[in-house]
């Protein structure tokens, strides 16, 4: 099994950045991972325990599709989700804390355990877990700030209603 943890400080408060990134994961993840190209809910209604969604990702080259099931949601603090099938075990856990008022950092864990042929990639997920999950980590927070420097007065930002 690889594990990796990268803590990065997102530039917006607590409210508005697990909104963006808890609350609109199914919306909003593809902002921050470029292999995501869509997340299909299959479950109706907003994110909760027990929902579940198709993420459809593109790596090296090959698109393929992957239930995910979220396994922890607690508004402002935590969300985490397991994929359910495909070549991995994969468990992703985002924690969330206030780090000042206009500031949140989010700690990203990441554990894969490789299942059949693809054990055989075991050693080069070791290798690039960390570097990969400080990448993702870097590129949500990138997001999420970017997102609020789109918002303009009299348009739909981060937490409006639709």
């Amino acid at each position: 099994m690889t594990h990796s943890q990268a803590t990065v400080r997102v530039a917006r408060p607590l409210a508005a950045t697990f909104d963006y990134v808890g609350t609109h994961m199914r919306e909003n993840h593809p902002s921050w991972e470029p292999e995501v190209l869509e997340i299909r809910p299959l479950t109706a209604g907003p994110m909760a325990v027990g929902s579940r969604a198709v993420m459809v990702r593109r790596d090296m080259g090959k698109v393929h599709e992957t239930t995910y099931e979220v396994t922890r949601f607690e508004p402002g603090r935590r969300v985490a989700v397991r994929h359910m099938d495909g070549p991995m075990d994969f468990a992703l856990d985002l924690a969330f804390a206030a780090a000042g008022p206009d500031a949140t950092d989010i700690t990203s864990t990441v554990d894969i355990r490789l299942r059949g042929p693809m054990r055989l990639m075991t050693p080069v997920f070791w290798l690039t877990r960390d570097r990969t999950t400080r990448r993702i980590a870097q590129a949500m927070a990138r997001a999420v700030e970017t997102h609020r420097e789109a918002s303009a007065p009299g348009r739909a930002g981060v937490g409006a209603s639709s």
